[in-house]
């Protein structure tokens, strides 16, 4: 049995609204690689988004830069992603993905376009096909980073990059944790913050005696760790991360959360500044947007430190 585990981000640039980072695990036989994922689950999965547009029962999951257009919505990431979510949690579920217990709306009031029968016949096709080809989603998690603990892990790590690194690992040492110890892990991420070097990280991260570097480049950085005589990982860091299945699907998961929480975020604010524009918290326009909302802030006693990122 392998578990390979894929995990993304969105929000690393913003100055405003949260850092998310997501991880998603898959279980495979061993006669599997998680590079046949897309081909083995072809009639239900897609990468690309023109074709599940022409054939509705195919989901898309991609890179969720090909899906999110502002002219489209949050629609789209939601129609994709909730079947995935319906298969592992029930229901009206999506916040069972987080990390922390918070309470939420339902899907349904945040999400108000989605097509529900749609999302309930797609879970079913995930059902059929994983059962068909002996694949199972055993996990999805996401962690939302808000500015005020953002900054206080900044603190504490040095860098964003090292934030990144770090926070992404746990998540997925904390998924590993939940599933009986696999004989193979393969563990899939994006680059981060540029690094290219990620041994210390990883042996610290998931306290194994030995980290093997195979490949360490500025495109690619790939590792072999090594927990015992019968459990071993393999880890890459890749500048094209988000085409491998389980990181696509974490990519759309983190960016429908950044999307939702930047929502709630500029109508906050909206209803109190009425002439607000909205921002995506990008650091030129999260400028423009903080100096607008300041003395609001100063009049209300709201540290900047609770709004604005240090990096």
């Amino acid at each position: 049995m392998t578990i390979v585990i894929g995990t993304d981000e969105a929000g690393y640039g913003p100055k405003l609204g949260p850092l998310v980072i997501s991880a998603t695990a898959w279980k495979l036989s061993e006669k599997l690689s998680w590079t046949d994922l897309y081909q083995s689950l072809s009639s239900v999965i897609t990468d690309s988004y023109q074709k599940s547009r022409s054939t509705p029962s195919r989901l898309c999951v991609a890179d969720s830069k090909k899906i999110y257009q502002r002219k489209r919505g949050l629609t789209p990431l939601a129609q994709n992603l909730l079947p995935f979510v319906e298969y592992l949690y029930g229901p009206d579920s999506l916040y069972s993905l987080l990390t922390d217990d918070l309470s939420h709306p339902s899907t349904a009031q945040l999400l108000p376009d989605v097509d529900f029968a749609r999302v309930s016949q797609a879970k079913k096709s995930l059902d059929n096909i994983f059962k068909k080809t002996n694949i199972r989603l055993l996990a999805i998690r996401s962690r939302l980073i808000e500015p005020p603990e953002f900054n206080s892990l900044l603190n504490h790590y040095g860098n964003k990059a090292t934030l990144l690194s770090v926070e992404t690992l746990s998540l997925a040492k904390k998924i590993l944790s939940d599933n009986p110890p696999p004989a193979c892990t393969v563990l899939l991420c994006d680059k981060h913050g540029g690094r290219a070097h990620y041994a210390p990280l990883l042996q610290q991260i998931f306290e194994v005696p030995l980290v093997e570097p195979l490949v360490e480049s500025q495109k690619t950085s790939r590792y072999r760790l090594t927990f015992n005589h019968s459990q071993k990982m393999e880890a890459h860091f890749s500048q094209s991360g988000e085409s491998a299945l389980p990181v696509a699907l974490a990519s759309i998961a983190s960016k429908l959360f950044r999307e939702l929480a930047m929502k709630a975020f500029n109508s906050y604010w909206i209803q109190k500044l009425p002439h607000l524009l909205p921002t995506a918290g990008y650091p030129q326009d999260a400028k423009r947007f903080f100096a607008e909302i300041e003395p609001t802030m100063l009049a209300d006693k709201i540290p900047h430190e609770t709004i604005w990122r240090k990096r």
